[in-house]
């Protein structure tokens, strides 16, 4: 009986795991996919690019965008801003897809 009781506690730690790995890749992975439609996404001269972004379904990834942003306005001159929150929001979202693998291969 109690070989019975331990085997039932593993798989259910066994489930739990999964678990959390499906969490984790639904969450890394919108956040990636969410960043990489940013740098790859067309915009043309008229566009607002400043403005329109917090509107996400991804409170986390709502914060980075206005930090990247903000970060982009205070450090970068206007005629690069386009260009380099396009260079952090790619190599935000291969982070972010770099976590997802991480934690199927380790976890």
């Amino acid at each position: 009986m109690g070989i019975m009781y331990i085997e039932v506690i593993q798989l259910s730690g066994d489930y739990m795991n999964l678990i959390f790995l499906i969490i984790i890749t639904v969450l890394a992975g919108g956040a990636g996919v969410y960043a990489i439609y940013h740098a790859i996404k067309p915009y043309k001269p008229g566009d607002k690019f400043f403005e329109g972004y917090s509107g996400t379904d991804f409170f986390l990834v709502e914060i980075i965008v206005d930090f990247l942003l903000w970060l982009n306005k205070k450090i970068f001159p206007e005629r690069f801003h386009i260009n380099f929150y396009r260079v952090f929001a790619f190599i935000f979202g291969l982070l972010m897809f770099t976590i997802v693998a991480f934690c199927w291969i380790f976890l």
